[in-house]
Order: structure tokens, then sequence, then C-alpha cells
């Protein structure tokens, strides 16, 4: 337990950073929304935009005149930052007792390596799930000013549940390379590189519908928020492929970590 309040002491100020950023895309993007609410000559703006561009940014099919269609476009903002955020605290909390040195005094306590592994895991899953309300939380709020419909909160709901799973798939990627690599740098540089790969393939493989059986190779295809705003709900299918490699990753990430050598 006291592993678990030193994580979350240790991650509180870059927390609130991230927080407060996305806060003000959430501030900044709502008021935009005001050039769109129930405009028609936005949606005749809008079908101007070439199909492959408005493929890439999810524009297809969601109504930008209404705050789900116009959060849907958004959105990606939303996933790419957060998994960036994602991606590397899992880096971080793991390989910074041996970039701050601290790791001698951690791993001489009457404690496994994989609990603290563990401990570190909780603590970073409840700052995704702190990030992830908290943007869901201020956007409704900020939404609220164009009084929104009882639908539009479901939508909410969803749109930060998949945000969450995408988040949680590149937080335990990014600890399961920290667990493989001892040079936090380059861990940061891989997930990072993983994270804006797999976001360009998703807007690829939007683009060319020749490549949609490559969709399974990008979180960012699992949940996407014009998709939500058609369906309510998530495939299984996606649902599934995301526990397993969460699932995946962490033990894969205590099995690694138990074996590594440790640079303190």
């Amino acid at each position: 337990m006291n592993i678990l309040l030193r994580e979350l002491k240790a991650n509180f100020v870059s927390l609130m950073i991230w927080t407060f950023s996305m806060g003000a895309i959430v501030f900044v993007a709502l008021i935009e929304y005001e050039a769109y609410a129930d405009n028609p000559q936005m949606v005749q703006l809008l079908e101007m935009f070439p199909p492959e561009m408005a493929a890439a940014f999810g524009l297809t099919s969601a109504n930008l005149t209404t705050l789900p269609g116009f959060v849907a476009m958004f959105s990606f903002y939303y996933f790419l930052v957060l998994s960036m955020y994602g991606g590397l605290l899992g880096v971080n909390i793991l390989s910074k007792e041996e970039r701050d040195k601290t790791g001698e005094y951690l791993f001489t306590l009457p404690i496994s390596r994989r609990k603290v592994v563990v401990f570190k895991m909780l603590a970073g899953m409840m700052n995704i799930v702190f990030i992830s309300s908290v943007t869901m939380i201020l956007t409704y709020l900020s939404s609220l000013r164009y009084n929104p419909e009882p639908e539009f909160v479901r939508y909410l709901l969803l749109l930060g549940g998949g945000i969450f799973f995408v988040q949680m798939i590149f937080f335990t990627f990014g600890i399961l390379i920290a667990s493989l690599i001892s040079d936090y740098k380059k861990a940061g540089k891989i997930i990072l590189g993983v994270i804006i790969g797999t976001w360009s393939l998703s807007s690829v493989i939007s683009m060319v519908d020749s490549l949609d059986f490559m969709k399974y190779a990008s979180p960012f295809k699992y949940f996407e928020a014009s998709v939500l705003v058609d369906t309510m709900k998530y495939e299984g299918i996606y649902l599934i492929l995301s526990f397993v490699l969460i699932v995946l990753s962490a033990i894969g990430s205590l099995y690694f970590y138990q074996k590594r050598d440790l640079y303190i």
C-alpha cells in the first residue's frame, strides 16, 4: 500500500499538467462548436472536403452540427493525447527507479519485484481512470450551454470507456517496454513511435477501403467515436482484443522485469 501511495504522489504533478492540458483542449473545442451548432452552411462547407481527408478525421458519417457528431470529430485529440500520456506513464512509472537512482532503496525492501510492478500498475490505472473521467466531465460541463440531450451523456460514457481501454493498452505496453529495456529514453521513444505509428495506420485504413483488414492492428480503430455515434455500443471483438492485449502486456511485464538486470 505504501508503494501505491508513493506512486500516486510521485505522478501527481504530471497528472495535473496533462489534465489541465486536456481541459484547455475541451474548452477551446466546445467554444468552436458554436460556429457549427445547427448550421446547415457548415455542413455544405464540410461536404467540399476530399473524401480521403474526411475519412482520416472521422468526418464520413458524423453530423458536425450536433454535439455528438462534433465531439466525435475532435475526439481524435482525446485519443492521441491521452494515449501518449498512458504510454509515457507506463514507461516512466517503471523505469524511473533506475533513472532517479531510487531502485537501490526500493528493491532492498522485503517485497518482491512482482508486487512492486503490480502496485505501480494499480497506481497508473487509477491515474488513467482519473484523467479519462475528468476529460469526459469537462466535455459535458462545457456542453451545457448548448442544452445537450440525455443521449449525449450515454455517448460520453461510451466514449470515455473507449478512451480508457486505448490508454490501458498503451500503458501496459509501455510498462512491457520498460521491463525489457533499461534505457528509459529509448523506451520512451519506442512507445511514442508505436502510438504515432498506430494512429497514422488508423488514418490510412480509414482512407483506403482495401486496408480494412488491418484495423485490428491499430487500437485507435477499436472504439472510433464516429462509429459510436451511430451504434451507441462497443463491438465485442474489440473489447475482447483490448482485454487480451492488456493482460498479455501486464503478464509479460511481470515476467521480464523479474528476470532483467537492474542498473541502480
